[in-house]
């Protein structure tokens, strides 16, 4: 089963619409007319800063994320189930008929207007923790002002409250070791603090009919399905409740749901593969709880190893197509669930901790390596050393690189140590950064150490060559677009295993096009 999701405030960025506009200009310019300002202008050139300030967002990311959803279904079908990040759930209304296309624009154009004319508060994220330690801080520090905004996920929540009282809690929480993002904005969302906008939003609802739901639609307040004829209720009182989007994703789990597609966004897709895995470890261990003879047979392992900035999450596109595996996704310190762990800047403490990882669990000559980019050199040298333990894996795959080495050390060397200009130049110039990373401050603010980190670790590697091959079969993939694409031969240097070499359409991120055909041809080692 399937479900789509969309994204909430937050994951707007400049240029976004720029491949719908065209298709849909009759939708375009009606939004336009209702809004009464040139959506595309605003969208595609934000001349006046105007993107980022909350009117403007809530029905821009709307109306991008509705034409998409359109491009969207004509390949992928009807989905089972729908579901919203907090304006996202007009996304979903709107896809399952509850409204149509111009009273969407209209109603997400009223949200933003009263959100936005709240003033005086503030949010942060709280990383790496679960929900019961951070309510165990706010009442042990007596922040009873501050609310729970967003459950994302069980180990990502966000608060709301009183700017001045949300950098008090900030400082607290870094104090106790535990990573958080203040966010830009300025009014506390989703909180008590916009009962006034609530109420307003109801009053501005009893104007409006709404249809049947044609799909279910998951809400955000309840985690359970809308109930037909509370639509209005629902939608006014999402405004100052929390989003429970670690239950409403649960229950859909529990539901059968095994696939989540975002529309016009990543962030979801991460959250939603973070609250799998968290449901996952607890499904493990009732299980184990189980009779061995009701327990299935061990599947082979995929470890995957993440690139520059990658985690557990950096494969999430691939995973509904190797059910076939027991996918290990690895991350190094320092994100995830490793957050509280300092970065390593060394290619050798990399590749030791991943070692340490995969050697304590592969099964020798069943088990099945991967990595893109610094994930491929990476797995390459592990193997070599798992090799010498005699913990050969069944096969190596690779993408992204030609050879297990740093080459190219104008891309690499020293690129930790740029200017925050210069650092964001320079990822533009290697390509393949996802849209709106850049322009998208928190994000990037919370991504720049962990760049900047693995960075190093590829610097550190320049000038190291491995003089010995590896046995193990080696597959090695590389977009058509990427600069080194012809030197993909060069793997037969490094290996007296069979050889397998692909190319598929794309820059150095080619394979966030090509996912099923990725998990294919890791598949193969099967």
């Amino acid at each position: 089963m399937k479900t789509i999701m969309f994204p909430g405030q937050g994951s707007q960025f400049k240029g976004m619409g720029k491949d719908v506009f065209d298709l849909y200009p009759a939708e375009t310019s009606a939004a336009s007319e209702i809004l009464e300002y040139d959506l595309r202008k605003l969208c595609l050139e934000d001349v006046d800063k105007k993107l980022n300030l909350t009117q403007f967002t809530q029905p821009a990311l709307f109306i991008v994320n509705a034409l998409k959803y359109k491009e969207k279904i004509k390949e992928y079908g009807s989905p089972d189930y729908l579901i919203g990040h907090s304006l996202g759930e007009y996304n979903a209304l709107l896809s399952s008929g509850v409204f149509d296309f111009e009273t969407g624009v209209r109603l997400v154009k009223k949200r933003g207007e009263l959100m936005a004319e709240a003033e005086g508060g503030g949010m942060a994220v709280i990383l790496g923790t679960d929900i019961q330690n951070i309510q165990h801080i706010l009442k042990q520090e007596g922040y009873t002002d501050i609310d729970i905004a967003n459950f994302n996920t069980p180990m990502q929540t966000v608060i709301a409250g009183p700017v001045d009282t949300i950098i008090k809690a900030v400082q607290s929480f870094e104090k106790a070791g535990i990573k958080t993002i203040q966010l830009n904005v300025s009014a506390a969302f989703h909180s008590r603090y916009m009962i006034g906008a609530s109420e307003k939003f109801a009053s501005f609802l009893e104007q409006f009919s709404f249809s049947s739901m044609q799909i279910p639609v998951i809400a955000n307040t309840s985690a359970e399905p809308y109930v037909q004829g509370h639509i209005a209720e629902i939608l006014s009182s999402q405004i100052c409740n929390p989003v429970l989007w670690t239950d409403s994703v649960s229950w859909l789990i529990n539901k059968g749901v095994d696939r989540f597609d975002e529309i016009g966004g990543h962030f979801l897709t991460k959250m939603a593969a973070d609250i799998q895995a968290d449901h996952n470890v607890h499904q493990k261990k009732r299980e184990s709880k189980q009779p061995s003879s009701l327990q299935s047979e061990r599947k082979k392992r995929l470890f995957m190893l993440p690139f520059v900035g990658g985690n557990r999450y950096s494969y999430q596109l691939m995973m509904p197509y190797l059910k076939d595996f027991e996918v290990r996704p690895l991350e190094l310190p320092g994100r995830g669930k490793r957050i509280k762990e300092p970065l390593l800047g060394s290619f050798f403490d990399a590749m030791g901790d991943f070692y340490r990882q995969i050697s304590s669990e592969i099964e020798p000559d069943q088990d099945v390596i991967y990595g893109h980019s610094l994930g491929a050199i990476l797995g390459y040298w592990i193997t070599y050393r798992l090799e010498k333990a005699k913990k050969s894996p069944a096969r190596l795959i690779v993408s992204g690189v030609p050879e297990p080495h740093v080459r190219r050390s104008e891309v690499f060397q020293s690129a930790h140590e740029l200017s925050e200009k210069d650092f964001i130049q320079r990822l533009l110039n290697i390509g393949g950064i996802p849209e709106g990373f850049i322009e998208n401050e928190e994000l990037f603010r919370y991504n720049e150490p962990i760049l900047r980190a693995d960075f190093k670790v590829l610097d550190s590697l320049i000038n190291h060559d491995m003089k010995d091959k590896i046995k193990s079969p080696l597959i090695a993939v590389m977009g058509t677009e990427e600069p080194a694409a012809s030197q993909i031969g060069n793997w037969k240097n490094y290996t007296e295993g069979k050889l397998e070499y692909y190319h598929l359409e794309g820059n150095h991120f080619f394979i966030n096009h090509h996912p099923k055909i990725m998990a294919d041809l890791i598949s193969k080692s099967i």
